[in-house]
């Protein structure tokens, strides 16, 4: 613990699972030469930005929660991914969410404990076009008062779902 980077990891390129969180990192490096990489645990750092992971095609789980992270960006090459937990960021702008769409395997996201007040429609259209979308995470978001029948509308729109919020 007290890692301010990820870095000396020659070693250990065919690791298949990471796990650097409760540490100081700031940024996102020095590991796209981790091919093989399934499962990234960055929770508890001070990552203000999500890159540096787009050579990570095999990447299916990723855990970003308690940065600093104010945009969802740069998981595009991440088609494998199927489980995002962004929860307790700084995420603030409801467009951001559109760039899930890249991301058809998702199966669980957690945005919960962000700062998302607006944009309750742009959520739920984007988690409608999720085929995998299972479990959903939105809570201590103040657009989920926004969203009239917040659960019954997602369990509307998304018939598949199996676990919303608590």
């Amino acid at each position: 613990r007290g890692f301010n980077k990820i870095q000396n990891m020659e070693k250990y390129l065919e690791i298949k699972s990471l796990y650097v969180n409760d540490n100081i990192i700031q940024k996102i490096e020095n590991i796209n030469l981790f091919s093989k990489l399934k499962s990234l645990f960055l929770q508890n750092n001070q990552i203000t930005k999500i890159e540096g992971l787009e050579t990570l095609v095999n990447l299916e789980v990723l855990y970003l929660s308690n940065n600093h992270i104010t945009r969802i960006e740069n998981l595009n090459n991440l088609k494998l991914l199927s489980n995002l937990d962004l929860s307790s960021n700084q995420i603030s702008d409801p467009e951001n969410i559109s760039e899930l769409l890249d991301n058809q395997n998702l199966c669980t996201i957690n945005l919960s404990n962000n700062l998302i007040s607006e944009g309750g429609e742009t959520i739920i259209d984007v988690y409608k076009q999720l085929p995998c979308l299972r479990v959903v995470y939105l809570k201590q978001n103040a657009v989920v008062n926004k969203i009239k029948n917040y659960r019954k509308r997602l369990l509307f729109e998304m018939p598949n779902l199996t676990y919303i919020d608590d």
